[in-house]
């Protein structure tokens, strides 16, 4: 597998060298053909060997200094054992043979019954019962010799994988080239596995000199989800709009109840323009779409405490980023501003924040909120679409008002309630609990009808929301 990856690589590079010849006139300094270089690497050294010994060997022929002390060390062991044969004659004895005691190597050790031959040249070293063991002057040289090219082979060791690394960056080019050119590789092969599942189609770029940037979706499937043969089976598919050719409907304003699959949509959304603009097919029965020059996204929410940053000034800050560095080509997503601060902040925030994108900086977005309000306020802007995850009441046995049922299903219009009870209902918060929350919900409902909060013309919260943004614009 590894050769032939390389053999693709190798014709890719051909075709470059090619390219390049007729460009500057010349070819690559380094001719070294790739696969010579992989199989120099690759046959180096036994990987598994240097995971058990925690140390590499080089192979044969790979560093001179190391080879030479290899051949040294074998020497020595044929002139250590032609030493020991020759012993045998002298004491007229076979059954000579060394034995390696603690740091004393290579003692000759001769059995009692031919002490009274032992030359007077012979060293005692040890004994035991029925033997004793010598060094001999030849011997001693012969194992300093051994010991001398042990250490030198050591010593060279220690250095193979430096030595190695400095080979490897005399083919630096050469494999940040091949590296690269095994990423596209990757890239276009998972592209092309990924693109020839069921139910893709190839997008279409639409014409950026003459018609307003634009996105359209039909039956568009959340790409990560979909990759999954038993998730995509139940995954309810959703159209998406982003501006008419009159530039109506660029912003879409988009509500729904709680866990009705807003954010999942949003991302859906940014994964399929994220695909089309790489030239991926994506998972929809249609889409066709004006490139983008950047997706912005701000979701989630997170503090940066080391950074003294609380979560609602990290929330801001993001947004910063997006009002200052949008464009009309851009593609933005912001899921619930506001909701780290108090109700009528947050909805002068986020209505300024809309108002703001939608007809200064003119990109394409989709802004999901469960402030109500803002439905009301820019129902007269033919620049939004208002759009909603629907459900159902579910009638229960029990008579449970909060009971609803998940349709996953993009549908226009806003919807009036988050059914937050529902979700609490789900985690599971006791009976008790929830019903003294609906209660207190349903009484301060009652109170602002009565003080005609919901009658506050529209303009009290876009003024205020434009003071606020301001306070957004200081935090650059």
């Amino acid at each position: 597998r590894l050769r032939a990856i390389v053999s693709a690589i190798e014709m890719k590079e051909d075709r470059n060298t090619e390219e390049d010849c007729n460009v500057d006139g010349h070819e690559s300094d380094n001719a070294t053909p790739l696969s010579q270089i992989v199989e120099f690497f690759a046959s180096a050294f036994d990987r598994q060997q240097a995971q058990k010994d925690g140390a590499i060997t080089p192979s044969k022929g790979v560093n001179a200094e190391f080879d030479h002390c290899e051949d040294t060390i074998a020497e020595c062991i044929v002139e250590l054992e032609e030493y020991l044969q020759a012993q045998k004659k002298v004491l007229g004895e076979s059954e000579l043979r060394y034995e390696h005691v603690l740091m004393d190597r290579y003692q000759i050790e001769v059995p009692e019954r031919a002490w009274k031959k032992i030359p007077s040249s012979y060293e005692l070293k040890s004994s035991k019962k029925g033997t004793k063991r010598f060094w001999t002057p030849k011997l001693e040289v012969l194992i300093k010799k051994l010991e001398d090219a042990e250490g030198a082979r050591d010593t060279s060791r220690s250095r193979i994988l430096y030595d190695l690394m400095k080979k490897l960056m005399d083919y630096f080019h050469a494999l940040s080239s091949a590296i690269s050119s095994l990423g596209e590789l990757d890239v276009f092969c998972c592209l092309a596995v990924y693109s020839s599942q069921p139910e893709m189609v190839k997008p279409q770029v639409l014409n950026t000199s003459t018609d307003l940037p634009s996105l359209f979706i039909e039956s568009g499937r959340h790409p990560i989800i979909c990759a999954s043969e038993e998730a995509s089976s139940t995954f309810v598919p959703n159209d998406i709009t982003l501006c008419q050719g009159d530039g109506s409907g660029r912003s879409i304003l988009l509500t729904g109840p709680n866990m009705g699959g807003k954010s999942t949509l949003m991302r859906q959304t940014c994964l399929l323009t994220l695909l089309a603009q790489i030239g991926s097919f994506v998972p929809a029965s249609s889409m066709s779409f004006h490139p983008v020059d950047r997706i912005f996204t701000r979701m989630g929410a997170a503090d940066k405490i080391m950074e003294g940053k609380s979560t609602f000034l990290v929330e801001l800050a993001e947004t910063v980023t997006i009002l200052n560095n949008s464009t009309e080509h851009s593609l933005v997503i912001m899921d619930e501003l506001g909701r780290g601060t108090s109700t009528f902040d947050g909805t002068a925030i986020a209505t300024a924040v809309f108002f703001f994108l939608t007809h200064k900086r003119k990109c394409r977005m989709m802004f999901s909120t469960h402030y109500h309000d803002l439905a009301r306020i820019f129902s007269d802007d033919n620049l939004v679409s208002f759009q909603h995850m629907s459900c159902l009441k579910e009638d229960t046995s029990d008579g449970n008002p909060d009971s609803i049922v998940f349709l996953y299903k993009l549908r226009g219009g806003a919807c009036p309630k988050s059914y937050g009870m529902n979700v609490a209902r789900l985690a599971g918060l006791p009976q008790e609990v929830i019903d003294i929350a609906r209660a207190k919900s349903s009484t301060m409902e009652e109170e602002l009808s009565q003080k005609s909060i919901t009658g506050v013309p529209s303009f009290f919260f876009v003024d205020a929301g434009f003071r606020l943004l301001n306070v957004i614009k200081s935090l650059e």
